[in-house]
């Protein structure tokens, strides 16, 4: 019975792998968005442990055991760089480097996006394309004739009569120790974690943080191919684990007629 028990272990990472390998193609076009990947391990029993005397005066130099399948042990997030697609839209912005953009949810928590797709809302207000306002809050006024945005995340607006530009405000970004320890929310956010550590917040382009391009998107860091790949790779090992449980029941269906 165990060989059916490890090779169903092995038709559920497969399938899960299959559903993440899914879940970023599907995702193939949202901007900011960074691809999962399925971590598994392997259960074994042990028979005899390495070093476990096999007489009176000699140890084994190496153990008996036996693999009885695999699990999954972790989905992770892979935050890689996404290429950089310009937009001409004043309020797209790609972070080229590492860090998030904060956005305060309605429950006045904060979490966090790659995704620079902002607009303004009823007040002026620079938000998500889901409505929540970025951290720190900056109003555009309704008379602004052009938004620039700094790489330092500078935010400064041309006014009828106003030679000079005036800055509104200082967008800044956070970064973790351990990204993939953020908790995916949907919509693009992510939330802090135990596993992530504190947020970092600090000025674009200082500390190690990326820098803000203005008319810019970060497109999905999916790999097409590298994906189609994968679920070849899948589909295969799906179908070596179902030919190995049917060799696995006609095993055990001969030795049941022959008792």
């Amino acid at each position: 019975m165990n060989s059916l028990w490890i090779n169903q272990g092995g038709l559920t990472l497969q399938d899960a792998r299959m559903m993440t390998a899914s879940q970023n193609l599907s995702n193939i076009s949202t901007f900011g968005y960074k691809k999962d990947r399925v971590a598994a391990d392997q259960f074994y029993t042990t028979l005899k442990q390495a070093g476990a005397l096999a007489n009176s005066n000699d140890e084994l130099p190496s153990g008996l055991q036996m693999g009885t399948g695999a699990r999954i042990t972790a989905t992770q997030k892979m935050f890689t760089s996404g290429s950089v697609q310009n937009t001409g839209n004043p309020l797209d912005l790609a972070i080229v480097g590492k860090g998030f953009i904060q956005v305060q949810l309605a429950t006045g928590d904060l979490a966090y996006t790659r995704n620079g797709q902002l607009q303004l809302n009823a007040e002026g207000e620079i938000v998500t394309a889901t409505g929540q306002p970025v951290e720190p809050t900056i109003a555009i006024p309704i008379e602004a004739q052009s938004v620039v945005i700094g790489q330092d995340g500078t935010v400064s607006v041309a006014l009828p009569g106003s030679p000079e530009p005036q800055v509104l405000g200082q967008l800044t970004l956070v970064d973790f120790i351990n990204p993939m320890g953020l908790q995916a929310r949907g919509d693009n956010l992510y939330t802090e974690t135990a596993a992530s550590g504190e947020p970092n917040e600090g000025v674009p382009g200082t500390n190690g943080l990326g820098e803000i391009r203005q008319f810019s998107l970060e497109a999905s860091n999916v790999d097409v191919v590298e994906e189609l790949v994968n679920l070849i790779m899948i589909q295969r090992a799906y179908e070596m684990q179902a030919r190995a449980i049917d060799v696995a029941s006609n095993a055990q269906e001969y030795l049941v007629k022959s008792s």
